[in-house]
């Protein structure tokens, strides 16, 4: 079967950190870094908050027919299908190895 891409199973957006280690950041921005990791509605880089992410790609899971289905994601996408799918709060999502 062919495979398409599906945007919602990218990446977080990470915004004006995008590229840049998180030892780096949060050498640069401790105080940015902690409420990030902290508050799954904070997206101080400018970029995408972790509930925004789960959000997307819950909409995506929500949309699909029921049965197997095969996605290839990053691991972002991946951890915000477990908090979704699962009905977990979205505090968990750093806490979930993928």
């Amino acid at each position: 079967a062919a495979a398409d891409a599906v945007p919602a199973l990218g990446d977080l957006d990470a915004g004006r950190w995008r590229g840049r280690s998180l030892a780096e950041v949060a050498g640069a921005e401790p105080a940015a870094v902690a409420e990030w990791l902290a508050d799954p509605e904070a997206a101080p880089h400018g970029g995408e908050s972790v509930a925004a992410l789960v959000a997307r790609v819950g909409g995506w899971l929500a949309s699909c027919a029921e049965g197997r289905l095969l996605a290839v994601a990053e691991p972002a996408a991946v951890r915000a299908a477990v908090v979704y799918a699962v009905g977990l709060p979205p505090q968990v999502f750093w806490r979930l190895d993928v």
